[in-house]
């Protein structure tokens, strides 16, 4: 094959594929009618916020915190990272764990344009794992952060999930000896019915 007729069944199998359609660029047409978007749902919820108040529970006691108090599904793996970063990590006021929370978020919203950026650079396949792995942390994290603080009972034996989701086995505590207040009072009554006859 001579190299005009290579170049002629790479520019046909170009023109096959070549898309026909409409195109539109994502900055600013599809940036632009998806903040349109965002900004309609988002006035259409503080409307209906507003116009129809969904109360979830009695007003909250300042001066009393409720046992295993965890924030909705959504932030929950999140929270659960929070407890694996320890506190003295702090870079300008803020802890570690949190900015990472702030990165991950960011990344999402800047995604196509890393993507565009450093795809021809690293390849699809690059971005592809890295985007299966923080979806398996963050699930991991969330089912983590939903088990953890509790009681549960695993083939007859109780456990008790600490705050990092790490189970510990609950040792009952049985009382086998009997109380020596208990028999001298039964020792007592014994006596005492023992002189009324």
């Amino acid at each position: 094959m001579s190299v005009n007729e290579e170049k002629r069944a790479i520019m046909t199998t170009a023109e096959e594929h070549e898309y026909e359609g409409p195109s539109h660029p994502f900055w600013p047409s599809h940036v632009l009618n998806q903040t349109i978007i965002f900004y309609l749902v988002g006035g259409v919820l503080i409307t209906l916020a507003i116009l129809i108040p969904f109360h979830l529970h009695e007003k909250a006691d300042p001066m009393v915190t409720p046992d295993g108090i965890k924030p909705e599904w959504y932030f929950l793996g999140c929270y659960q990272l929070l407890k694996y970063v320890p506190n003295f990590w702090v870079i300008q006021g803020k802890t570690l764990g949190v900015m990472m929370c702030a990165l991950a978020a960011a990344a999402t919203v800047f995604w196509p344009f890393l993507d565009a950026l450093l795809e021809p650079r690293f390849g699809e396949r690059f971005f592809r794992k890295i985007g299966t792995i923080a979806l398996v942390v963050f699930l991991g994290l969330t089912l983590i952060g939903v088990v953890s603080e509790r009681f549960i009972t695993f083939r007859g034996q109780q456990y008790e999930i600490d705050l990092k989701g790490i189970p510990h086995r609950v040792e009952a505590t049985h009382n086998t000896a009997p109380d020596a207040n208990t028999e001298a009072g039964a020792a007592e009554d014994n006596a005492g019915e023992g002189n009324s006859h």
